[in-house]
């Protein structure tokens, strides 16, 4: 896979062998907002940065027990723009980003979970790579000879593999029924469209729904989703790792 040579690291078995599996080892968290930056105020003034930095420190407890790195880039409640946000992300040598967040809406009632996935702007990502790629290559590089750089690859295989992360995450949150899932959805966010390696974004409630900020304030509940996101980040990491990186085009 053309986007790991820098982040993925080969593991030899105990007799010196060729590697044989590809292993991910790092994971870069990003809890959403932080300092003069509240994100979303919900019921009762719950704030998003407090539930995001919150939630992270949970789901880097649960990676590093699962034997994972796992690097958070803001552990305190301080500001860190946008383009702060992304360098950091990118210099962590990591393999996959996850920024956590929370949604609000002017309806109360809008409930549920929404996963947003690194895309390419000159091809809204779809479930069919093989159209999504040939789309790019048309948009970006003409269809006339022109062949593919590195720089494209690394988009594709990028969009690919953050769509079956994204993939992943919600099946597990789907294990509990009292989650709504209301999409996987292709996002054009800054954080995402200039991350180098695969990123999703997930917005795990709305606080502006009375019940999810209840719940999203509740230390036990932000561990419960947090052990949710975690043991769907692993379930991706066990078939990137069978699949020795490459994403399988259905």
């Amino acid at each position: 896979s053309t986007s790991r040579q820098a982040v993925i690291a080969p593991v030899q078995d105990p007799a010196h062998e060729a590697p044989s599996v590809f292993s991910v080892r790092k994971i870069v968290l990003d809890a959403g907002h932080g300092g003069k930056d509240t994100g979303a105020i919900g019921v009762k003034g719950v704030l998003e940065k407090d539930v995001t930095l919150a939630i992270a420190e949970k789901l880097k407890r649960k990676l590093l027990a699962q034997g994972l790195q796992a690097e958070m880039i803001r552990e305190k409640d301080y500001f860190l723009s946008l383009e702060e946000r992304v360098g950091q992300a990118n210099r962590a040598n990591a393999c996959f980003l996850i920024s956590i967040h929370c949604n609000a809406a002017s309806n109360s009632q809008a409930k549920g979970v929404e996963i947003y996935y690194t895309s390419d702007t000159e091809a809204e990502a779809r479930e069919d790579f093989g159209i999504e790629s040939a789309s790019f290559l048309r948009a970006g590089k003409g269809e006339a000879g022109g062949g593919r750089t590195v720089e494209d690859l690394i988009r594709i295989e990028n969009c690919q593999e953050s769509y079956e992360l994204a993939r992943s995450i919600s099946a597990s949150l789907k294990k509990d029924l009292s989650i709504r899932i209301r999409g996987i959805k292709s996002g054009s966010y800054f954080l995402l469209k200039n991350s180098a390696i695969p990123a999703v974004l997930i917005e795990l409630g709305f606080l502006s729904n009375p019940g999810e900020a209840e719940k999203m304030a509740d230390p036990f509940e932000q561990d419960r989703l947090a052990g949710l996101v975690a043991d769907g980040i692993l379930a991706y990491k066990a078939e990137y790792e069978k699949t020795r990186g490459f994403t399988a085009n259905e």
